[in-house]
């Protein structure tokens, strides 16, 4: 028989929160909590509304900033260091607290992208932007504060309830009226939808929380922006020869991107990408604003 667990979920209203949820909640005890709820980047917000919720065996952190660009506005770096440190920090202590495991999402921008293999969770961070940089203080001071917790490393992440690559880049394909899409093929990564992390909890959650440390939690296999927007195209019988390739410096963007944030698989792992995205464009209404 499957150990059920009481779960309390952070940044449950975005895209990952939300999908943990929807499948945790089948087999588990949920506690869906946003910023609404609580503050996590108040500790003692953050230690009240434990107080009142019933014992917790995990949490899962899935709030955070990541709005890469914005993220390079000093206008938004308190914000960033709440969201990715300190918020992450005040649950590693709560964690310990109340003697729960912790799991907490992290991203492929804590690399720069010098390297031209995959990268292992033993390389050593080197993030190019301030994204990268402030997940990467949120990854260090867990570490520092609780060993009872799982970093999990993610990167280029797509799913319902949020923004994202894929559903924007079909978005722009259905509105191009003939017009050519450039879209970048000098960065290199692994799509990853929400579903497939959600369903890999579901079925290993038992596993899962077993796990201490950092762990790469992506497909095993990678492509470009360029080659995903063409074979989103494909599947949706949209004109391919529209999407054009470009450089990342053609966008002018204010942060800097790792040109490879490939992610090595270590303990934990997922399928093949494309059937993935298969499957969420699926689910896409076929007019969408």
């Amino acid at each position: 028989m499957n150990k059920i667990f009481t779960i309390a979920i952070f940044g449950a209203k975005g895209m990952l929160g939300s999908a943990l949820h929807k499948k945790l909640e089948q087999q588990h005890t949920v506690i869906p909590l946003d910023i609404q709820d609580c503050d996590i980047a108040n500790f003692d917000q953050t230690l009240a509304c434990f107080f009142n919720l019933p014992k917790i065996d995990i949490i899962i952190n899935c709030a955070a900033f990541t709005d890469v660009e914005a993220s390079e506005a000093p206008a938004n770096l308190t914000r960033l260091l709440k969201c990715n440190y300190y918020g992450p920090a005040n649950l590693a202590k709560i964690a310990k607290l109340y003697q729960c495991k912790l799991i907490h999402f992290s991203t492929d921008y804590v690399f720069d992208g010098s390297k031209s293999e995959p990268y292992e969770t033993m390389d050593d961070p080197n993030p190019i932007n301030k994204y990268g940089w402030s997940k990467l203080l949120g990854e260090r001071v867990i570490q520092e504060i609780n060993n009872n917790s799982l970093i999990l490393r993610i990167s280029w992440l797509y799913g319902s309830n949020g923004k994202n690559f894929v559903s924007t880049i079909l978005n722009v394909l259905r509105k191009a009226d003939g017009k050519p899409i450039k879209v970048i093929d000098d960065q290199f990564g692994h799509p990853t939808a929400t579903e497939d992390i959600a369903e890999l909890f579901h079925c290993q959650l038992a596993t899962v929380v077993e796990v201490n440390g950092i762990e790469h939690l992506t497909h095993n296999s990678y492509t470009t922006w360029y080659h995903l927007a063409r074979f989103i195209a494909k599947e949706k019988s949209l004109d391919v020869d529209l999407i054009q390739p470009c450089m990342t410096e053609a966008y002018g963007f204010k942060a800097k991107r790792p040109r490879n944030s490939r992610l090595k698989q270590s303990y934990l792992n997922l399928s093949y990408w494309q059937n993935s995205v298969s499957r969420y464009l699926e689910t896409i209404p076929r007019e969408i604003s």
